[in-house]
């Protein structure tokens, strides 16, 4: 079923191990609608500083955060700061738990 509806807000919720996106919003007609997405898993980038490291820092990651890790691959990205004219290597971080990314992001 497909639905044209603006997004107003936005959550998640974990439905067992994994989470849920719930989207509050209004159709053209004003009727609300609340849809769900279970297909997202979050993620966030790491820009290492030097990338001889990079085995050591996954090895790091994998002990100190046991079952949160989906997945770890590098890809290309303009960073997000400043005027760049190239795309550099970060390295793409994907979890099983959007409630742990603010403690693996700071870490």
């Amino acid at each position: 079923m497909e639905l044209d509806f603006q997004v107003l807000d936005c959550d998640y919720f974990m439905n067992g191990d994994r989470p849920v996106l719930r989207f509050f919003g209004r159709t053209e007609e004003g009727k609300s609608v609340c849809a769900f997405y279970e297909g997202f898993l979050p993620y966030f980038y790491v820009l290492l500083q030097d990338n001889n490291k990079t085995e050591e820092f996954i090895d790091y990651l994998n002990k100190t955060f046991p079952g949160t890790l989906v997945d770890m691959e590098f890809v290309k990205r303009f960073l997000p700061i400043g005027y760049h004219k190239e795309k550099s290597d970060v390295l793409k971080i994907t979890i099983s738990d959007p409630s742990k990314v603010p403690l693996l992001r700071d870490d």
